[in-house]
């Protein structure tokens, strides 16, 4: 039985969000694999291949019914995603891996947990536990791609900074930290090729080493 050594993160993700699994891999050999994968919600589309055993997803939902738009349902095309699972090179050799589930909130998510790590500094384990505030004001991608106009942020946010976006016309949609951000990565310390994982605190995932 071929045996494996590395560090790997696991996002479970609660029913209400819809069916979305993280994962993300990194082997002694500093190889990386980041993989989402996603029913959207439910039970997919309810089929499920033959010889298989799996469903396949109801992502369709994410097509307009618009013939003008760029996403119009239309024979022989790809509806457009949200899954973006995410690697990162660093002076051409393997550095991070991250990524999680949620639909539109992925990128800004990741992209905070990045800005955080890379462009300020903060520690992987640290820039995982900051607050994430995530935009709606754009078209969801799922039907009926209403646009909420809100920012959606986390209660932990300091005061000063939520009254800040408040005053700059934002409508903020506090909520608990649970839920809002939920990114997991691999870090590997160029200097030593240690393997560093860490979780989000919002969401229901671990981290295993060995």
């Amino acid at each position: 039985m071929p045996t494996f050594e590395g560090t790997w993160t696991y996002a479970d993700e609660e029913a209400v969000l819809g069916l979305t699994r993280y994962l993300n891999v990194v082997d002694k050999d500093h190889n990386m694999v980041s993989v989402t994968s996603s029913n959207l919600s439910g039970w997919g589309n309810g089929m499920v291949v033959e010889g298989a055993g799996f469903l396949l997803n109801n992502r369709m939902n994410y097509f307009y019914d618009d013939p003008n738009d760029v996403n119009a349902l239309v024979p022989g095309k790809r509806t457009r995603q949200t899954i973006n699972p995410q690697l990162a090179m660093k002076d051409g050799k393997p550095w991070m891996v991250f990524g999680r589930p949620g639909g539109d909130t992925q990128p800004q998510s990741q992209l905070q947990f990045f800005l955080n790590h890379f462009e300020f500094g903060v520690g992987d384990q640290q820039a995982l536990e900051q607050p994430v505030v995530i935009s709606s004001s754009f078209r969801s991608s799922s039907h009926p791609h209403g646009v909420r106009g809100t920012l959606q942020t986390p209660s932990s946010l300091p005061e000063g900074t939520k009254e800040g976006l408040a005053a700059r016309g934002h409508n903020l949609a506090i909520r608990p930290v649970r839920g809002v951000g939920a990114v997991k990565a691999i870090v590997i310390n160029q200097e030593t090729g240690a393997l560093m994982g860490g979780v989000s605190p919002t969401r229901e995932s671990y981290t295993m080493g060995w």
